[in-house]
C-alpha cells in the first residue's frame, strides 16, 4: 500500500498531456515541456472533477465546460474562477509529491 502521505503517482508514468490524480483532492499533470503540475481537482466553477479534464495548448481543460486554466497561475479567461496549482517535486523513489504532504527538504525538480 502507498504510502497515505505521499501519492504513489511515478514521474516516468506519467505522459506528456496526461492528467492523474493523486488524492481527493489533487492531481497532477505533465505538460509538453515535460514538467509536472499539481493542482485542485475540482474546477472552481461546478466542481467538475478535473481528473476527467484533458490538456489542450498547455493549458488545463474543466471536461464540463471546456475553460481552460493556465499552469503557471490557475488563471482562466474568467478572472473570478482560479484553480488552485501548487509546484510539485519529486522524491529519490521517482514518486511526484506536492509539497503541503511532504517533510522539509524532501523534493527534487520535478521532471522525468
Amino acid at each position: 500500500m502507498a504510502n497515505a502521505n505521499v501519492p504513489a503517482v511515478f514521474a516516468d508514468e506519467l505522459a506528456e498531456g496526461k492528467i492523474q490524480p493523486v488524492d481527493a483532492n489533487h492531481c497532477v499533470a505533465r505538460l509538453s515541456d515535460g514538467s509536472i503540475v499539481a493542482f485542485a481537482r475540482r474546477c472552481p466553477h461546478e466542481g467538475a472533477d478535473l481528473a476527467n479534464g484533458f490538456i489542450a495548448n498547455d493549458q488545463i481543460v474543466c471536461p464540463w465546460h471546456n475553460l481552460p486554466f493556465d499552469p503557471a497561475t490557475g488563471g482562466s479567461p474568467c478572472a473570478a474562477l482560479k484553480v488552485r496549482m501548487k509546484p510539485c517535486g519529486m522524491l529519490e523513489d521517482g514518486r511526484i509529491a506536492i509539497p503541503a504532504t511532504l517533510p522539509p527538504n524532501a523534493l527534487n525538480s520535478a521532471r522525468g
